[in-house]
């Protein structure tokens, strides 16, 4: 929670808590919604406390926006569909992640945008001895920016530009190529 701005007397909002989703029952906890990361982005925190020995499954809607994943060359166009199974071990929580959703790209030979639906799953472990809260956004988002490839192509055989009049050559031939 952000420190209150010297001088003031005003108390800060309280804190949602997450929107866990139960994995026995399926129902949603009464007063449970999206926190707010200290950077304002949406994000998810976990008590430690309320994961039982059985586990918990963790059922979340991102928006790519709130999470800071829009990119020049890549955006999500829809928001990004996120679940977690958390297994409490000690003083350890592991955590399996799925990831879905659907970008939009800018190929980097021909610079025309194309679509390509999202998937990622990878495993997260935490060691949380002494902590009451467990975050994971920001642990999230890397994994999705980490996960993608430097080098976008709308396809493997993609021609790209005439590097002399600008012409996408996925669309025929220009006129310099005929030339020359």
């Amino acid at each position: 929670m952000d420190k209150p701005i010297a001088g003031s007397h005003m108390n800060p909002a309280p804190r949602k808590k997450p929107f866990i989703l139960n994995k026995m029952s399926g129902d949603r906890p009464e007063g449970y919604g999206r926190d707010k990361s200290r950077d304002g982005r949406g994000g998810v925190k976990i008590k430690l406390s309320e994961i039982p020995e059985s586990g918990l499954t963790l059922k979340e809607v991102f928006d790519p926006v709130e999470m800071n994943l829009q990119m020049r060359d890549l955006t999500f166009i829809e928001p990004l569909r996120v679940t977690a199974d958390l297994h409490k071990q000690r003083d350890a929580v592991m955590v399996n992640v799925g990831v879905a959703g659907q970008m939009k790209l800018l190929c980097g030979r021909c610079l025309e945008l194309y679509e390509e639906p999202y998937e990622n799953h990878f495993n997260l472990g935490y060691s949380v001895k002494g902590m009451l809260v467990l975050d994971i956004t920001d642990d999230v988002r890397e994994e999705i920016l980490l996960s993608y490839s430097i080098r976008l192509l709308c396809k493997e055989e993609c021609q790209g530009l005439c590097a002399r009049c600008g012409r996408n050559l996925n669309f025929g031939v220009c006129q310099c190529l005929k030339v020359n």
